[in-house]
């Protein structure tokens, strides 16, 4: 499953395991020390931000390394202990709908609602016939199918039960945001674009050829994070900034504080403003 990317995430997993002592790094050039949420999770990926409880979604592998098998677990902020979401074959994906306080969780065999108001914690099976590589929400729930790469968005209001459309975006997807002011980003083969608002004007920000996450800030700011790298985009000169340099970036998300949280290939970190005490 997925292994064409998944071999190269692999490739960089080192044996060693992370000591416990604290640690900085650098933001913005400013000193941030690392708070470990989370440790022991083999390759957590895609995380994904529930503000409103401080839960952190991700996918993660509960097989061996030479046969993955996925599955969506989630931490809650102030506790070490993974979650297992049951019900979603080989999960790889998580969105948050967070006004509506849904969690939409995706896996081989399509896509489930995971309600979370008033603690009813549902799940809902509202996409089938669809391999989930990736998701992203945006007033509309917009997923990457497996393995064509296709970008698909799923769309329901009062009068329509809900339903898939493909977007008209041909490339194949790997990642793929909508920031705030409606431009969209996309991650392809040759690089990291930006779709202009409402035009099919393109800008290259980067050639990189694998990123591994993208996140929106508390603002709205599109991030994305390469194999050692995180980075926010420039829209000012279409180029992306290196804001931090961590080792093994498997993906990012923000908290509610807009804090970067972020994984590598076994803890998920979260990098608070200060040094070490």
């Amino acid at each position: 499953m997925k292994l064409f990317l998944l071999a190269a995430l692999v490739a960089i997993v080192s044996a060693g395991e992370h000591k416990l002592k604290c640690k900085t790094v650098s933001v913005r050039g400013k000193i941030h020390k690392k708070d470990v949420l989370a440790s022991g999770i083999n390759r957590p990926y895609q995380l994904s931000m529930y503000k409103h409880e401080h839960k952190i979604f991700f996918s993660y592998n509960v097989g061996k390394n030479e046969e993955d098998t996925f599955e969506i677990g989630y931490i809650q902020m102030g506790e070490k202990n993974v979650t297992a979401i049951k019900g979603v074959l080989n999960g790889f994906a998580s969105t948050v709908d967070e006004e509506n306080h849904h969690v939409y969780l995706g896996g081989s065999k399509g896509i489930y609602k995971y309600n979370l108001k008033n603690n009813s914690e549902s799940l809902e099976h509202i996409v089938s016939g669809h391999n989930i590589w990736y998701m992203f929400f945006y007033k509309h729930l917009y997923f990457i199918d497996f393995p064509s790469q296709t970008l698909y968005v799923y769309k329901k209001n009062a009068t329509d039960p809900g339903q898939v459309h493909r977007c008209d975006i041909k490339d194949k997807i790997y990642q793929y945001v909508i920031d705030n002011d409606g431009d969209q980003f996309i991650t392809t083969d040759s690089g990291l674009y930006q779709i202009k608002k409402g035009s099919n004007e393109r800008h290259l920000y980067s050639d990189i050829k694998l990123f591994r996450g993208a996140a929106l800030d508390n603002t709205g700011h599109a991030h994305f994070c390469s194999n050692h790298t995180i980075y926010a985009t420039n829209k000012k000169n279409y180029t992306l900034e290196e804001i931090a340099y961590v080792r093994n970036v498997f993906g990012i998300t923000f908290d509610s504080q807009n804090n970067i949280v972020y994984s590598d290939p076994k803890n998920i970190v979260k990098l608070l403003p200060g040094n070490c005490d």
